[in-house]
């Protein structure tokens, strides 16, 4: 009888360590797999690190951004 408790506590452990092995390697895949997409996805977007560029603004639209500046100064001070 302690025989075959032993055989089964054998069996339990031998397969417990075969399964958590058996994860271990699923998930170290699933884990290589998203470093790599990180990879690419941080590599194929460079414009996320480099600092910002502004565009050019027209003559037309510089004038009116500064008329509207100007009134808006003209407002705050005509509050304060």
């Amino acid at each position: 009888m302690w025989l075959w408790i032993g055989i089964g506590l054998g069996a339990f452990f031998a397969l417990s360590a075969l399964v958590g092995l058996a994860l271990a390697a699923m998930l170290g895949a699933i884990s290589r797999g998203v470093a790599e997409l990180h990879e690419q996805l941080f590599e194929a977007e460079a414009w996320a690190v480099e600092p910002p560029t502004r565009r050019r603004r027209s003559r037309r639209s510089r004038r009116r951004l500064d008329e509207v500046t100007a009134h808006g100064v003209r407002e705050l001070e005509r509050h304060a």
